[in-house]
């Protein structure tokens, strides 16, 4: 017969999605609601989620991940994966997402549209540049 801590983790990887939930204080329910209300879409790119993932039972199309504000643990909706580590790299920050997106505006046309002076960059340069700092550093 298995421990009480193998019956605890089985029972926590059968239901993994309920208890990630629970600590957001959703139910199953809800988040079904909230996946019906966007149409089973990420709400920041619309795309559904495609991303593939292992299980136990084999592969599997992961679902939409529950975007929380990590301050106030407030939901504020479900991204696709791209979308939530986008966040997640950017730490919530909005300055910054501001500011990666002057650079995606600028970078092809070297054009800012604000009170910034752009940046031109010599790619070739910069890329044997790099090249010679690894080779001298490593």
């Amino acid at each position: 017969m298995p421990s009480s801590r193998e019956r605890s983790r089985r029972w926590i990887a059968k239901n993994r999605k309920r208890v990630r939930l629970r600590a957001f204080g959703i139910s199953l329910g809800q988040y079904a609601v909230l996946v019906e209300k966007q149409n089973g879409r990420c709400v920041i790119c619309g795309n559904e989620e495609s991303r593939s993932v292992m299980t136990s039972s084999g592969k599997r199309i992961a679902s939409l991940s529950l975007d929380h504000c990590h301050a106030t643990g407030k939901v504020r909706g479900l991204l696709c994966y791209r979308c939530n580590t986008l966040l997640g790299a950017a730490r919530d920050n909005v300055k910054l997402l501001q500011e990666a997106i002057k650079y995606l505006e600028t970078a092809d046309t070297g054009f800012r549209k604000s009170d910034h002076a752009p940046v031109e960059i010599d790619s070739d340069a910069l890329l044997t540049e790099l090249t010679t700092e690894g080779d001298s550093n490593g």
